[in-house]
């Protein structure tokens, strides 16, 4: 088995520099083989179709296979909701692969041929696509999500760079990239940001450079700040942050969102704004003096909670000048608290009144052995009523599923001790319904009233 990668290499043809790279390829692409319908070799065709260009016609098989459940998604495949063994994936493939953009557009449309010939979306409600992409370039919102590993991935190692010139080998736009960070409505208007989903930007972590190509082109993010919808715009905001993009080209839109009307926005602006206060300053006083009564309100208050003292002069010529009653309240009630601050800071010798420290809240809550009982109780439950929704299911019997997978022994148990702990640390989280699959029915909804129990 692949022979033909060894002759390649042995000729010294730079198409395959890495005979670890292509085996790996292969063992990324074999669940392929498992497709319903699949023709024996498939997955060697694909993997000789990626690495040199020859063999097209293997794209034509992918097409073809219509009607399955299959998507290959990250780097397993899912059938009738039961995913099999990860392979080893693009994160770890891409340093053994040469960087030639060719090589990654076509396993990009690799992707996007057999997520067709699957259900035609994301197996995942975690794994939905990038909004600002999936209209017209889908095979780069595939392809993203993929090496992102579901957006889990917060290392950047994939040169932006090359994803620009897999675009332009495309045919495509290559700024569509970073427009594909930024904006996530459709042509009404409507967000597609999920708060059950991954926000959009989180695919973008993964590529190198990415930061530098935003800073750029900041004409093409600017639009993203006058999205419609006000979650829209607050996730502009946090995509700065996240992104590690400096607010510079940015300064006068983010102190706009500062002053405007929604609370999620002006909160997220915020959060830019304390950790650069000085080129924002100028902006927010100019909002002061010149926008409308909300604006200027929300302005002196930002001003005051941010630069403190340094804008008491400020303030106190704003109040002035200041004709709204409401705006001059708020102006008065920051003077005030600026001054009680500098007073407290210069005071001497506070009299102690001996109180006890206050202790900290305890983590865990203890629950009784009761919920224990109640929780495998309702677990059974849903897993007899899942076996019958299965068995009755004539999808499933169309598409020859054999079985589901039961839930595991001690899920009652994992979840009794995650209830009584409010901390939830990084790399230890586990989904405890990991193996629900669209096959249970209306069985999920024994689990959704147990919150409700008495």
């Amino acid at each position: 088995m692949l022979g033909w990668i060894k002759d390649k290499i042995t000729a010294g043809l730079h198409e395959i520099s890495n005979a670890q790279g292509a085996a790996e390829l292969r063992v990324l692409l074999e669940p392929i083989e498992r497709l319903p319908g699949a023709r024996a070799g498939i997955a060697e065709r694909v993997t000789r179709f990626v690495l040199s260009g020859e063999g097209e016609g293997v794209m034509g098989e992918l097409a073809s296979l219509k009607g399955t459940t299959y998507g290959l998604t990250l780097n397993a495949l899912y059938y009738a909701g039961q995913q099999t063994k990860r392979g080893p994936g693009l994160a770890a493939l891409v340093k053994l692969l040469p960087p030639d953009p060719e090589l990654y557009l076509r396993l990009a449309l690799v992707y996007e041929a057999v997520q067709q010939a699957g259900n035609g979306a994301f197996s995942s409600s975690n794994l939905m696509p990038i909004p600002g992409l999936a209209a017209h370039s889908a095979w780069l919102s595939i392809f993203l999500v993929i090496l992102s590993d579901a957006g889990t991935q917060r290392e950047a190692f994939f040169p932006a760079t090359i994803v620009q010139r897999m675009i332009a080998a495309k045919g495509e736009d290559p700024a569509v990239l970073v427009r594909g960070a930024f904006f996530y409505e459709d042509s009404q208007g409507k967000t597609k940001v999920s708060k059950w989903a991954n926000t959009p930007f989180a695919y973008f972590h993964c590529l190198q450079g990415f930061a530098e190509l935003v800073l750029s082109a900041p004409d093409l993010v600017r639009p993203a700040f006058r999205q419609q919808d006000a979650g829209s715009r607050a996730c502009v905001l946090r995509a700065l942050v996240a992104l590690r993009i400096a607010p510079d080209p940015f300064a006068e839109e983010i102190a706009a969102l500062a002053v405007s009307g929604s609370k999620e926005v002006r909160e997220n602006a915020e959060h830019l704004i304390s950790g650069r206060f000085d080129l924002f300053r100028s902006l927010l006083e100019q909002h002061a003096q010149k926008g409308n009564s909300d604006e200027r309100f929300h302005a002196v208050r930002l001003l005051a909670r941010i630069g403190g003292k340094d804008e008491s002069h400020f303030l106190a010529q704003r109040l002035d000048a200041e004709k709204s009653v409401k705006v001059s309240d708020a102006i008065r009630g920051a003077l005030v608290d600026l001054q009680l601050e500098m007073s407290s800071q210069t005071t001497t010798g506070l009299e102690s009144y001996d109180l006890p420290d206050i202790p900290e809240p305890p983590v865990r809550a203890p629950l009784d052995r009761e919920v224990l009982t109640d929780l495998r109780v309702c677990l059974d439950e849903f897993e007899r009523r899942a076996v019958d929704e299965f068995a009755r299911n004539k999808y499933a019997q169309s598409r020859g599923v054999m079985g589901r997978t039961p839930i595991k022994h001690d899920t009652a148990d994992k979840l009794f001790g995650a209830l009584q702990s409010f901390v939830v640390k990084d790399g230890e989280t586990w989904l405890p319904f990991e193996t629900f699959s669209r096959y249970c029915g209306s069985a999920y909804q024994s689990v959704l009233r147990f919150a409700a129990h008495p």
